[in-house]
């Protein structure tokens, strides 16, 4: 849509209506070409730059050539080199569907962008070098020079490599390829960035005809007044950023000065040459927003962020003079890690469009970033544009921390209660991570009940977007691992017994009580990492249960576990009787020559009775160990099929411990044991084979048969 009003084709041969302080020359200036100029440096190796010319022609003007003479003066004298055309293209701001005069295009307007490079290495002991351009000649259109085809184009950069011997240039990340109609607010920014991290200071400044020889401006213009008296231009001296409202149509020339320090020392100085025009038409160019879309038509929009916090925030561009148009919207990419996501519609309403600016800066990035976001509309033959600066202010967090508390121990099982706290006002919430074993982890005091040691991290968000971190260390301790013998077996009623208790390490406090008539506590004797407590079992038939825990006196941490002993019923059957087992037996069985019982059920029944045991021959694959009680006999080397005939053969009858439920503490006294003793006496063990299967885990120790404070007793031709 062609938005132009009392223009004369025969002067401007089309409209150009976005500003970038580029001018296309009117049909009357076709033999010059050049619109603007910048040269730059980047440092890629010792004493050794890559130079940047960057060229903007007006494809109605003559061309240029492949090459062009970039000159230098330095201390040790001065000289010039050949720089190359690597980047021709067409930059032309033309609407959808349009087309450009330059290369077949037969299009009103044209603009190219002409990059010439070259490697120049500075000879050896020179600092202090300027490089520079020239082109003769400038526009005889433009409107604010004296003579202005009687001007030449010059540009310079400088570069001091005294203290920065590897010092990179400011670059210019946005094009010179824009243009406005008159009485419209323009806002752009060249996009000047340092990948270096330096500071730069921006002025404008007098547009050259030489070396330090200004252009001869008109009556009321100058380097600081471009456009005359009565359009004042603004420029941001920290950013860049520039804004005028041009009052009527002109064709002028505008120079920016980009001074770079580091550490407050100039280290480096870049000029920008460009020619704008403005022409006499009304379109109104789109505009963007501030932050989260508050306020417009501003010079700088300016944002902070604490560092190690993501900072996001929408940028809404809008043509309410033009409701019909469909927006575009470019961001120039200035922060490094940042990304940019556009989208709409977005708010207001009707041909909004939508940006979303995203970026997390790290303590490296404390310090002021500047970008721009370029908004186009579709007018035609030349789309309309503005390009606006943002400004975020990474700083450290200005709040008064948070504190996560100090660091917590605890058992097991147990809760730790966390506390965050902070004595800034401006707490808004609180989220833990991980999250696992809490309460709740969006609270400040959650309860924590980690399964294992557990660092927690709390984040504290403030109301001005910043965030706070702590970290707080709940310890699970273990607790006591605890062994207990002998426990589940039966024993004769008025016997001798030692309660055993054994753990990992020496110094724990154990206490053993009883849990049956007074409940007392039974004194016991601690040597290393066993406890002994002496009992005498009581006489009436019943199962008694002592309580062991085990305590930690360090992390106060215990555990707790039960002895159970059963005295049983003293048959009525006669004293001395037989009782016959094999491998083939049952628990239920009569336990005669016809019909044995299993190993472990005639144990069962012989406690304490004066029974002989008569096992038959085979082998006997024992789980958990086998308790012998007193008086009683276990007698081997039956032969069941032969009406059990003896026999003393080594092996006949055998009895193994498999690897099935070590008993004892892992690393301290776990073991296998085929046979175990407490306190018994009067007992005999004959004609048997005992043995153990290899242990698997590591530090298991493997017994035959364990004897604790036995008496009395005989063992005879047993192979152990």
């Amino acid at each position: 849509m062609l938005r132009c009003k009392n223009l004369h084709y025969a002067t401007f041969r089309s409209l150009f209506l976005v500003f970038t302080l580029l001018i296309i020359g009117s049909q009357d200036a076709k033999a010059t070409h050049a619109l603007g100029g910048d040269l730059t440096y980047i440092c890629v190796g010792p004493n050794q730059y890559a130079i940047t010319l960057n060229v903007y022609r007006d494809c109605n003007g003559i061309n240029l050539p492949n090459t062009q003479t970039v000159s230098w003066t330095g201390s040790c004298g001065s000289g010039s080199f050949t720089v190359t055309r690597n980047v021709l293209q067409d930059i032309t701001p033309v609407c959808p569907g349009g087309q450009s005069s330059c290369g077949p295009g037969n299009g009103t307007f044209g603009v190219e962008q002409h990059s010439y490079t070259a490697i120049f290495n500075v000879p050896p002991g020179c600092t202090d070098i300027t490089f520079s351009w020239r082109l003769c000649c400038r526009n005889n259109a433009i409107t604010t020079l004296n003579n202005p085809g009687g001007e030449r184009m010059y540009v310079e950069s400088f570069l001091s490599n005294t203290t920065t011997p590897c010092n990179n240039s400011p670059v210019f990340l946005n094009p010179p390829t824009s243009f406005t109609c008159q009485n419209n607010a323009v806002f752009y920014n060249h996009g000047a960035v340092d990948f270096d991290g330096d500071s730069l200071s921006f002025s404008l400044t007098d547009c050259l005809d030489n070396a330090g020889n200004p252009v001869n401006y008109t009556g009321g213009h100058s380097g600081v007044a471009p456009f005359g008296p009565t359009i004042p231009v603004n420029i941001d001296p920290g950013t860049g950023a520039i804004t005028f409202t041009p009052n009527n149509a002109l064709v002028g020339v505008l120079c920016v000065l980009v001074e770079e320090y580091r550490n407050g020392v100039l280290i480096g100085t870049v000029v920008r040459d460009i020619q704008f025009r403005v022409l006499n038409c009304n379109n109104t160019s789109p505009v963007l927003s501030g932050v989260n879309g508050a306020g417009i038509d501003s010079i700088d929009f300016v944002t902070s962020a604490c560092f190690g916090t993501q900072l996001c925030f929408d940028i809404v561009g809008s043509d309410p003079s033009n409701p019909g148009d469909v927006l575009t919207m470019t961001y120039d990419n200035a922060i490094s890690g940042s990304t940019f996501t556009v989208s709409g519609p977005g708010v207001p309403s009707g041909n909004s469009i939508t940006g979303t600016f995203c970026w997390t800066p790290t303590i490296f990035d404390l310090g002021t970033h500047t970008f721009t976001v370029t908004i186009q509309d579709e007018a035609c033959p030349i789309v309309g544009s503005n390009t606006f600066t943002y400004v975020v202010n990474v700083v450290t967090n200005p709040n008064d921390p948070v504190f996560a508390g100090n660091d917590q121990g605890i058992c097991q099982g147990d809760t730790a209660f966390l506390n965050a706290t902070t004595t800034s006002p401006n707490a808004v919430s609180y989220s833990w991570s991980p999250a696992l074993g809490l309460s709740n982890p969006n609270i400040p005091n959650p309860e924590a009940t980690p399964p294992s040691t557990t660092c927690y991290t709390v984040t504290l968000q403030y109301n001005d977007g910043c965030f706070s971190t702590d970290v707080v260390c709940v310890t699970v301790e273990d607790d006591p691992p605890l062994a207990l013998s002998p426990n589940g077996i039966n024993a004769c009623g008025g016997s001798a017994l030692t309660l055993s208790a054994t753990t990992d390490a020496p110094g724990m406090n154990f206490t053993f009580t009883e849990l049956f008539g007074s409940n007392n506590i039974v004194p016991n004797t601690v040597s290393g990492v066993t406890a002994s407590a002496p009992i005498t079992m009581p006489t009436a038939p019943n199962t008694y249960e002592w309580q062991v825990e085990v305590v930690n006196p360090v992390t106060n941490c215990s555990t707790i576990d039960i002895i159970s002993l059963t005295v049983g019923v003293i048959p009525t059957e006669p004293a001395c009787r037989n009782i016959y087992a094999s491998t083939t037996g049952s628990a239920s069985a009569a336990g005669n020559q016809f019909d044995p019982v299993t190993l472990e059920e005639a144990l069962a029944r012989s406690a304490c009775n004066l029974s002989v045991i008569k096992v038959a021959t085979g082998t006997y694959n024992i789980d958990d160990p086998l308790n012998i009680t007193s008086l009683l006999t276990l007698e081997g080397g039956f032969i069941q099929g032969q009406s059990w005939l003896k026999t003393s053969e080594i092996g006949a009858t055998t009895i193994n411990r498999t690897t099935a439920n070590p008993r004892g503490v892992l690393n301290s006294t776990m073991n296998l044991t085929a046979l175990e003793v407490f306190g018994a006496t009067g007992f005999r063990l004959q004609d048997l084979t005992i043995t153990t299967d290899d242990a698997i885990i590591p530090g298991t120790s493997t017994y035959g048969i364990y004897m604790n404070f036995a008496s009395e007793y005989n063992i005879t031709r047993c192979n152990v």
